[in-house]
Order: C-alpha cells, then structure tokens, then sequence
C-alpha cells in the first residue's frame, strides 16, 4: 500500500500513535513511546517513496523496540531501575539496520527486568497486560513486544531470546516469533543476559497470504517425501528382482512365521508359502512388504500426504489468525466471542478435512470427519484448562 502510493508513512504512523495513544495506558506495552521521532521519519519515509527512492519492504513501517537495544538520544531501561536514566550515545546495530532500510521506529517495549523472566510482569514498570483477556499474563520477557503487535500499536518488533523469550509472549499473544540462528543478528549495543545464549529475534503478525504460502510449502514438501518413498521402493524392487534365483529354505521358515503372527495355522501357510516360492519375482514383492515394512506405492499417496500436511498447517494457523479477521469485520465483538468463534472454524475445518481425507483414504468420510474434529476438540479444551491453571 505504502509503494502503491494508496497511503503513506506519515498517515500509518498518526493511525499507530493513535492506536498507542487509545489502548497503551491499559496493556502496557511501551515504557517509552517516541512520538516525535517516529513522525519525523515517517515525514522523510513519505517525501522520499513520494521521490520514487524506495528502500525496501521496511520503509515508512511502524516498528517496535524491545527496550533493551539502545537508541540514541533516547532512554533505554531494560525495565530496570539499574538503567532508569541510561540515556545512550548510539544506536545498537539492529536499530542502525532498521534506520537504513527506512523504517519508523514508534517506541520503546515493556519486557521482564532485565529480560529475565517468562511472565510479563515488572515490579518498576508495572505488568504488560494480555490483549485477548487483561487479567492474564502476556508471557516474557518480550512481553511489550508481543503486546504491541496482537493490539496492532505496530507491524512488527524486536524482542530478544534467550530461552523463550520471543516465543513465549508470542504464544501467549497469539502471533508469531522467530529465533535466528545464533549469531545471524549483530547484538552490538544490546543489553546481554547471557551472551551465549542470547539471541535478537522478531514478532509479528500473520496473514492468509503466509499462511498459504506455509500450506504449499508443507503440503510441496508432503508429496515429495511420499514421492520419494515411492521411487525408493521402484529401485530396491528392481534390484531385489535381478538378484533373486533361488528362495532359501530360511527366508521360507521366516516368512511362515510371519503368516503365524497374522492368524494363520500352519496347515493354511504353508500352500501360500509354497506357491510364492515358485514365482521369485512375486516372493520379492511379498518380501518387500511383510518383511522391509516397504509398499507398493499407490498413486494417490503423495496426493493425499500433501493434502493432510497442507491442511493440519491451515487449520493450525487458523486459530491465532481468525480473531483478527472476525474482530476486522465486526469491530463491537467481544475478544471471548471471537477466539470462540474461531475455535469454532477451526473445528468446522478440521471435520471437511477428515471427510476429504476420508474419501481418499477409503474409509468412512463421516467416521473419519468425526474422529479429526474430535481430537482438535479434545485438544483445544486441554490448551484453555491449561491455560486456565496457569492463569
């Protein structure tokens, strides 16, 4: 939208500092907001994507800071009063990168003293409040980070990961958080916990457009793999076929034994195991199946593990993203009825999914519909007891 010229940087970042204005006194989640200094760049992010000079997907994009990179010029506390007044000379080197590639930088985040705690709760700077339900905790020590993108006071932010600390408050908020590997991201500038273990990471939202895009991805990587099953059985049968001569009077004895583990009396085995004995070829195939644990591959197996992957990916995203999109349509619904409406799409999914799934399967699409929405069921009413006890 921003390229397209349909809104610029400086209208998104007046709609943000409103939102922050409007719900930051209750969730918490900034310590510091920077107002002036984020208007002041959105200006020049506008007046240059106006000039054709774009910089890339982050310019004139509201972005959040965790506050424990330093910012030059503006306080950086890691929510800590050890760092109440710390008031740093320079920019750490992930806010100098977000500086270059353009972005706005909208403020200063709420985190666990000194990123060390899982919780979201602070003793100087009070508790960053759950969005979906302010009596529960945010989860931490990113915990403002994670707020401020589920409340929309941003697009994205930084937070920091040392054992969980973007992903915890990301769960918790119902987005997502990315780990890098370590060493990736430059933690120049940042305030350590631990410096072998910590790492910078990111928070943000997802839509259906990445969703999606996961779903092919997995569902892609789903028929490869049973594509490949189904070429490594080609070969081991045509090798098997041009090795076998002669069926030893062991492999029979073993194969016997394997028919006795199945029901059948010796009296009922041994015709079969004798009439395979003759065609080598089809002992090969009989082999390969009750012995190596190898099938002949069906032509919609790869069809169907692609669907079952891409599907359990949609339905698994679906239950973070679907609040966001019914609160968007009907902006006077409660948070309690959306996240149960979308508990509710999910379940819906995952029974068209079994029954799909049912019919390619060759059982019974009703049976195996049931059973799909059943577990999803059953797991969904363990998260919220869980999350009930913890709360």
């Amino acid at each position: 939208m921003l390229l397209k010229g349909e809104t610029t940087p400086l209208a998104v970042t007046k709609a943000v500092l409103a939102r922050i204005e409007r719900y930051n006194p209750l969730l918490n989640a900034f310590i510091t907001v920077m107002a002036e200094e984020a208007l002041a760049a959105a200006a020049v992010a506008s007046a240059e994507i106006a000039a054709g000079r774009h910089r890339g997907p982050l310019h004139g994009v509201p972005i959040a800071v965790k506050d424990v990179f330093a910012t030059k010029n503006v306080r950086t506390t890691a929510a800590s009063k050890l760092f109440g007044d710390w008031v740093p000379t320079a920019d750490s080197a992930v806010v100098k990168r977000l500086h270059a590639a353009g972005a706005v930088i909208i403020g200063k985040t709420h985190l666990n003293e000194l990123a060390c705690g899982a919780t979201g709760l602070n003793p100087h700077y009070g508790p960053a409040r759950n969005p979906w339900n302010v009596t529960h905790i945010s989860g931490g020590s990113s915990s403002g980070s994670a707020v401020a993108v589920a409340s929309e006071m941003c697009f994205a932010a930084l937070g920091t990961d040392t054992g969980g600390s973007t992903r915890i408050p990301a769960s918790l908020c119902g987005v997502y958080a990315i780990k890098p590997t370590y060493g990736i991201v430059n933690l120049e500038g940042m305030v350590p916990l631990a410096r072998s273990l910590d790492h910078a990471g990111i928070i943000v939202t997802a839509g259906f457009a990445e969703i999606a895009a996961g779903a092919i991805a997995m569902g892609l990587g789903g028929y490869l793999a049973a594509k490949s099953d189904a070429e490594h059985y080609a070969k081991e049968r045509e090798r098997e076929h041009r090795e076998v001569i002669e069926i030893p009077e062991e492999e029979k004895r073993e194969v016997a034994q394997v028919l006795h583990t199945y029901g059948l009396t010796k009296e009922e085995s041994t015709p079969i195991v004798e009439a395979l004995s003759k065609h080598p070829k089809k002992w090969v195939d009989f082999m390969m199946r009750f012995e190596l644990g190898l099938e002949k591959p069906d032509p919609k197996r790869a069809f169907i593990s692609a669907f079952t992957i891409a599907a359990s990916y949609i339905a698994g995203g679906f239950i973070p993203l679907a609040p966001y999109v019914v609160t968007a349509y009907w902006e006077n619904m409660r948070v309690g009825t959306a996240l149960l409406f979308s508990v509710a799409l999910t379940l819906v999914a995952l029974f068209v999914f079994g029954f799909v799934k049912g019919r390619f399967t060759g059982t019974r699409p009703l049976r195996s519909a049931l059973q799909t929405a059943l577990i999803g069921s059953v797991a969904a009413g363990a998260a919220f007891l869980i999350a009930r006890l913890i709360s």
